[in-house]
């Protein structure tokens, strides 16, 4: 069965899985181009869960497929949902839409910038010496645009405003690092500390192979993991927690554990 990623396409697709008992729909995350189908077929009352694409391509490869077309695609995906049984995903609120949008465009930018920043040293033609130099000032003045909108978006709702709140107080924590993990994070809250650890790629996983062994308690980072933008930024918010206490014999070098929600803590422990 193939369908258009179009409201006429999901409106024939829902007639025709709606009468299915236990339905469950999953389809991996791919750059936004998920978000009609999974808003459309959410808000008809089908379970939905958006998987991390990197961690079905790692269960793929556990099953011995190599080839890749779109028919072993979706049923790799039907046993994908089949073993991993994931939670159906909940749409996210207009301001989360927005937040996250407004972060992708402002990385873009910023990567951007890097390129542009790099390049200016060869460049030899004063048009395009001047031209670039345009070009980054524009890029300065509109990353801190967007930074202003990404703000005033998480204040105009009051979860959003107490989160970044209850985050921004944590030492080491800066303004972009609590944008980007309520952007990136929209589970936190939600999930206990341990679910929120394993989403983000930090939770203590034991590891030995032979004479190479891991302690249980060290922290094994996955930056395949399904969040790893916001394992860059609670990463980076630790490393600046770390120079702070080291800085200030008043500032603890492990954060405080921060209640969220019932059943929900925060905890921010900075690399040793």
């Amino acid at each position: 069965l193939t369908i258009a990623n179009d409201r006429t396409g999901l409106s024939a697709l829902i007639r025709r899985i709606r009468k299915l008992p236990g339905i469950q729909v999953i389809m991996e995350a791919t750059g936004g181009y998920e978000r009609l189908a999974h808003e459309t077929l959410t808000k008809a009352g089908i379970a939905v869960s958006v998987v991390n694409p990197v961690e079905v391509r790692q269960f793929i490869r556990g099953m011995g497929r190599r080839a890749k077309t779109d028919g072993i695609d979706a049923a790799m995906l039907t046993q994908f949902g089949q073993v991993r049984r994931p939670g159906a995903t909940p749409l996210p609120s207009a301001e989360e839409q927005r937040l996250s949008e407004l972060l992708t465009y402002r990385r873009q930018l910023i990567d951007e910038r890097t390129r542009l920043t790099n390049q200016m040293p060869h460049y030899r033609v004063p048009v395009v010496k001047r031209s670039a130099a345009q070009r980054l000032k524009t890029i300065a003045a509109t990353i801190q645009r967007i930074e202003t909108e990404m703000l005033e978006t998480v204040q105009g709702m009051e979860r959003l405003k107490t989160l970044f709140d209850l985050i921004s107080s944590v030492p080491g924590v800066g303004t972009i690092s609590a944008l980007t993990l309520i952007a990136q994070l929209p589970e936190l809250g939600r999930l206990t500390r341990r679910q929120i650890a394993a989403l983000v790629g930090v939770a203590p996983f034991s590891s030995a192979s032979a004479c190479l062994t891991f302690a249980r308690a060290s922290l094994i980072f996955d930056w395949y993991a399904a969040r790893s933008p916001a394992l860059r930024a609670a990463s980076a918010s630790a490393n600046n927690c770390v120079a702070s206490a080291s800085r200030s014999p008043t500032v603890p070098p492990v954060g405080p554990e921060l209640p969220v929600a019932s059943g929900s803590v925060v905890t921010v422990v900075p690399s040793p």
